[in-house]
């Protein structure tokens, strides 16, 4: 993957207890670490440390499409357009998770 110098990558960690921050330390992201697990508060940390016009939040697992950036950029030139999502596949054979 191509390092885009426009996208700013915050990682909020919630007292993961996998390698998640020691496997990210040296990409040049943002890293905060929290002593509670709380989704809400993890995306409110990055809120608040982002700098840009655009958020985009994503789980630790997540694949993006290819070119994403630029879908994201075309569709907010729509001034009409004020967020949106990708299409979401779990790749887990739990039912509960599919219905997702």
């Amino acid at each position: 993957m191509q390092k885009n110098e426009a996208i700013e990558v915050i990682i909020v960690d919630g007292v993961s207890k996998d390698n998640t921050v020691q496997l990210v330390q040296n990409m040049g992201v943002k890293i905060i670490k929290l002593t509670q697990a709380s989704q809400v508060l993890q995306m409110n940390q990055g809120t608040l440390l982002a700098t840009g016009n655009i958020l985009l939040f994503l789980h630790v697992d997540t694949i993006l499409p290819q070119g994403y950036d630029e879908l994201i950029l075309n569709s907010f030139s729509n001034s009409k357009i004020v967020g949106g999502a990708f299409q979401l596949k779990m790749d887990l054979s739990l039912f509960s998770l599919r219905l997702i």
